[in-house]
């Protein structure tokens, strides 16, 4: 269990893996379905349906994302828990990804 006793509580991929999740690199993809999953199922399921998220779903995984790590952030000195941290590589990959300020080709 060690320092992230969060994994032993991620359940087994309840849908397969595709679309903007599949993009993400393999040890993030069950975090995020299970966050995004939780707060908007809508949000997760078109996001499996699509290459590219749109500007408004970017926000939206924003939202969920922060809101989430938010809760992962512990007294005395409000460090990030194993979780948090996992966390916020997953929302830094997301926006290496796809960035918030698209440029015009």
């Amino acid at each position: 269990m060690g320092d992230r006793p969060w994994r032993d509580e991620i359940p087994a991929r309840a849908m397969p893996v595709s679309g903007v999740v599949a993009r993400l690199p393999h040890k993030m993809q069950s975090l995020f379905m299970e966050i995004v999953g939780a707060k908007d199922p809508g949000l997760l399921a078109a996001l499996q349906a699509e290459d590219e998220p749109t500007e408004t779903e970017e926000g939206a995984v924003e939202a969920i994302l922060a809101d989430e790590l938010a809760t992962q952030m512990g007294p005395p000195d409000w460090e990030p828990t194993g979780r948090g941290i996992a966390i916020e590589k997953m929302i830094k990959q997301f926006f290496v990804l796809w960035p918030l300020v698209r440029t015009k080709e």
